[in-house]
């Protein structure tokens, strides 16, 4: 059973787009406008000038169709805001192979749409015993999916240095079964976003500073191999990173080399992040909320309609 979802990156992309142009004579190409749509995995990929626009239109509306749900009511929210799930034991059942099944098709705009990675990634953790809550939740996803069908990610030209920047955040005890919280992070080079994961939390937090302090570090797992992977892409000598958390106190704690009492409870390989900044490998811990408008700046360079 699947209880988070793992890391979705350019990489696996990168890869399906090298698989078509190996099977280019097979494969459906078309010309519109003077724009040429490669069609593999339900990817759309399509290069103009100064870009390069992935997205899953056709796919999306496949499935709507495929689940009665072409001509339904669009919403601007995957999930609704402060919605919390759990295994509702008392709750109304419903048929738990056309659930997988919604769910597992859903999975696949993943590839192309970090923005329904949460609201997916709770329906997954219910499969094993979904009822009408759950449902509901998934046919949200739907309708959100309705408005936006032609989102997607872009990928921009950019002549200048490569600069890599990850972000990370958690809730708290967001689990209501067991407590745990659920990690969220991204990652860009320059404007364009390369890599995002969603996962909950292997351990039960006990303060907001140990949740985010353990996203963080889970981060920087991935943002040191992106580090060394841009580096030998570009044989340039590896750079500094640059990291951005919204919470004072994990950022405290990471710049911070004595073990004190306040976090002696957590687990040894979380305070790895300590040695990073430490080495400069990174080369700051911000908090998020002090420049809101340069995050923003990267967020809307993502996404297009």
């Amino acid at each position: 059973m699947l209880h988070e979802l793992g890391t979705f990156n350019l990489i696996r992309v990168l890869k399906s787009l090298a698989l078509g142009n190996a099977l280019k004579s097979k494969q459906s190409t078309q010309e519109v406008n003077e724009k040429k749509v490669f069609l593999l995995e339900c990817i759309e990929v399509e290069q103009q000038k100064s870009r390069i626009l992935l997205k899953q239109p056709t796919y999306a509306k496949r499935m709507l169709s495929q689940f009665g749900m072409v001509d339904c009511n669009a919403t601007k929210y995957p999930m609704e805001p402060k919605a919390q799930l759990h295994k509702d034991m008392e709750g109304a059942p419903i048929d738990v192979t056309e659930y997988r099944s919604t769910v597992g098709c859903l999975r696949y705009l993943l590839n192309t749409r970090p923005d329904l990675s949460y609201a997916i990634g709770m329906a997954i953790r219910y499969m094993e015993w979904p009822t009408a809550m759950h449902h509901k939740v998934v046919k949200q996803i739907h309708r959100y999916l309705r408005g936006t069908i032609h989102f997607g990610l872009t990928y921009v030209k950019d002549p200048r240095e490569v600069n890599i920047f990850g972000y990370s955040d958690s809730d708290l005890a967001g689990d209501l079964n067991r407590r745990k919280s659920t990690s969220g992070m991204a990652f860009y080079l320059n404007k364009n976003l390369v890599s995002w994961n969603l996962q909950k939390q292997k351990t039960v937090t006990l303060s907001s500073c140990e949740a985010e302090f353990m996203a963080a570090t889970t981060a920087a797992y991935q943002l040191l191999w992106l580090r060394s992977f841009v580096s030998e892409l570009t044989e340039m000598e590896p750079r500094p990173v640059t990291f951005f958390v919204d919470n004072k106190s994990a950022i405290a704690l990471m710049k911070n080399p004595v073990f004190h009492g306040c976090s002696k409870h957590t687990d040894t390989r979380f305070h790895f992040i300590q040695e990073c900044v430490e080495k400069g490998k990174m080369s700051r811990c911000t908090d998020q909320s002090i420049d809101r408008s340069e995050v923003s700046c990267y967020a809307s360079a993502t996404w297009y309609a």
